[in-house]
């Protein structure tokens, strides 16, 4: 492919495959940064999505955690047309399952050898840190329940709110790592300033979490997230 883009200006670096794959795609698949430096100078879309995942460039080089890829894509003059005043264009375009970039560099198991690096790219850039899924939980909140320490210490470095945002059940991130019994990142968020005292605002009194299926007719209205904990421990 080096051969014919360098050999034939005229080639088309936008053509995709009948899974929408793009020549883009295809090299950031593999990794080749010298192929995808070549094919952005040649314009090729950064915002075409394939047709599997509905992944772009940037969902596709942030499930690997590749940060010389991602740098590569963010430092395009595409991306930069993309984005004016308080619209930061492609940054916080979902993917197929509703995934931002940030999201997916977060949860992705293959990005975390290089997941710091990403995330510093990608809030760089004015990535949405709050950004929430359809049931309402913000990133933070998804990766304190997941108990990831290191993750979750990342997104409060980049701001990351701690306490609760408008949401169905008003709870902060402590109530949801407490919840799913998420000690490391419960010492992180504690450390870091959450409020153990604070009340949710939750009409429903069961939960369908695994860890409280046990506690089925405790009444979790306006619990306290230390309360939480102990019914947890």
């Amino acid at each position: 492919m080096f051969v014919v883009l360098y050999s034939h200006p005229g080639v088309c670096a936008c053509c995709s495959d009948d899974d929408g794959l793009t020549p883009l795609h295809l090299a950031i698949r593999s990794a080749n940064t010298g192929l995808v430096t070549l094919l952005l100078s040649r314009g090729a879309d950064i915002a075409v999505k394939e047709r599997t995942h509905g992944a772009n460039a940037l969902h596709l080089a942030s499930t690997k955690g590749q940060d010389d890829i991602l740098e590569l894509v963010l430092c395009s003059k595409q991306f930069a047309a993309s984005a004016s005043g308080n619209d930061h264009g492609l940054v916080d375009v979902t993917d197929g399952h509703g995934l931002t970039p940030l999201w997916i560099v977060c949860t992705a198991p293959d990005a975390k050898g290089r997941r710091a690096e990403c995330i510093k790219l990608l809030t760089r850039h004015h990535a949405d840190v709050d950004v929430k899924n359809s049931d309402g939980d913000s990133l933070l909140q998804v990766v304190a329940s997941r108990n990831d320490a290191e993750t979750t210490k990342l997104l409060i470095g980049e701001g990351a709110a701690l306490e609760p945002l408008p949401t169905k059940n008003g709870r902060s991130v402590l109530h949801s790592a407490a919840q799913a019994n998420a000690l490391d990142a419960i010492k992180v968020l504690i450390g870091a300033g959450a409020q153990p005292n604070l009340r949710d605002f939750l009409q429903n009194t069961r939960t369908c979490s695994p860890v409280f299926r046990r506690l089925s007719r405790v009444d979790l209205t306006g619990m306290h997230v230390m309360d939480f904990v102990c019914l947890v421990l």
